[in-house]
């Protein structure tokens, strides 16, 4: 039985050795723009042919395969022939902006005269209606007053995405924006090259680029003339881009996510509106400007001044609180004094002032003023010393006190220790006078 089946084991192998060579030396490729894979005898600039497969480009480096054996080669190290031909090639796909301009017959390089940005190469591979619908689409677009609502875009090869139209860039890429969640402001931004769009999508860009032009920034009912009072109040007359007209004051400049769009806030009476910058005629969007710098000078400059008055009246309070006693050293000099009788200077005294404590009744001369009655400062303290002696004294005979009892209590355990050993040796000994 074991040798039935070992052709087929030997089988398996060889095919599993086969698999594992091809896929070590032949990697597969995800399909690049370009023509399809061709057989062509290619050569180098040292002279050197060969005779590959094409299968694509990828940054610069042309792919080829002889056998099983995948060769990468740069597209500069292969002959002017070899480059002319291969870039031919992508010229009739309609990507020859892929590639470089090949070398002149000398080997010296081409001046590229090309467009900079990927959309106009890419409008060589699309027809005359797809090219006039390109054309009709700015690089980049107007900024738009808001997000549109969400549309249905499809691209050539019928695929759909429902997202915001924002803008298209300068790359020719067109920018739009898709709710992460539904029902929530959390947007993700995709990028998509104009080129890929059907025509009905194009269309919708020029359609939606003309109503947004056509909308009114400014509402209607708030462009009468500033009166005498509003003018006196920093009121002036707004104008937007259509020539609508809006009496207010200039409040603040803000920013709003997703995507960013300056927005510029002005005051009607005691209401605040919010109005997008771009909405306004560029010489309003310079004087918004320069009122937004003179509204943020002016904060820096009310702070600093908050900040000076604060430090100056910190400094004050500290001065006076040096300059007057504290509460509590005012009221131990009022209770201090209230045992103290002192009819003040007298011109018949040698000392000029006399004192009286009504505590202890002692009466004595000074020749300045005091708060406190010596004798009874003297009592205080000699009560407070004998106090301080007591308690050491005390301490002193608790703790001799407590070493004797320590000490009989030693003796006691002592003595309870040699009986017990005695009553053993005794038990021992009676023990082995009955054993005999």
């Amino acid at each position: 039985m074991l040798y039935s089946i070992l052709p087929q084991v030997a089988t398996t192998l060889f095919m599993a050795v086969c698999l594992l060579n091809s896929v070590g030396h032949a990697q597969p490729m995800a399909r690049q723009p370009g023509p399809a894979p061709f057989q062509h005898s290619w050569t180098d600039v040292n002279g050197q042919s060969l005779n590959a497969l094409y299968l694509g480009v990828q940054n610069g480096i042309v792919l080829l395969r002889q056998g099983r054996q995948q060769i990468p080669v740069p597209f500069r190290q292969l002959s002017s022939e070899s480059q002319k031909f291969l870039f031919e090639k992508f010229e009739e796909t309609g990507h020859g902006y892929l590639l470089p301009l090949p070398v002149n017959a000398d080997g010296s390089e081409p001046i590229d005269n090309r467009p900079s940005t990927k959309v106009e190469r890419y409008r060589k591979i699309a027809d005359a209606t797809h090219v006039a619908m390109l054309n009709k689409i700015p690089h980049p677009t107007p900024q738009l007053l808001d997000l549109t609502n969400p549309q249905e875009w499809t691209d050539l090869n019928g695929g759909q995405l429902t997202a915001r139209f924002w803008n298209v860039d300068n790359d020719g890429k067109i920018n739009l924006y898709q709710e992460i969640r539904a029902g929530t402001d959390l947007l993700s931004r995709k990028s998509i090259p104009l080129e890929t769009l059907s025509p009905e999508s194009l269309n919708r860009i020029t359609s939606l680029l003309a109503a947004d032009a056509a909308k009114e920034v400014f509402p209607q009912g708030y462009g009468s003339p500033a009166t005498p009072s509003q003018q006196s109040e920093d009121n002036r007359v707004w104008i937007d881009r259509i020539g609508t007209r809006f009496v207010g004051k200039y409040v603040r400049q803000t920013l709003k996510r997703q995507p960013n769009r300056e927005m510029v806030v002005l005051q009607n009476g005691e209401t605040e509106f919010e109005f997008p910058l771009v909405g306004l005629t560029e010489a309003e969007q310079q004087a918004v400007k320069a009122a937004e710098q003179q509204r943020q000078e002016k904060q820096k400059h009310d702070a600093e001044e908050a900040r000076r008055k604060s430090e100056l009246a910190a400094r004050q309070q500290a001065t006076q609180n040096r300059r007057q006693p504290s509460s509590s050293s005012r009221n131990s000099s009022r209770s201090s004094n209230s045992n103290i009788f002192r009819p003040g200077p007298s011109p018949s005294l040698e000392f000029g002032y006399e004192y009286h404590c009504k505590h202890c009744g002692h009466r004595w001369k000074g020749d300045s003023p005091i708060s406190q009655c010596p004798r009874c400062v003297a009592e205080q303290k000699r009560q407070s010393n004998a106090r301080a002696s007591q308690s050491r004294s005390n301490r002193s005979s608790g703790s001799a006190s407590q070493s004797n009892s320590n000490r009989s209590k030693g003796n006691i355990g002592t003595w309870l220790s040699f009986l017990t050993g005695l009553l053993g040796l005794i038990g021992y000994a009676v023990s082995r006078q009955f054993n005999r």
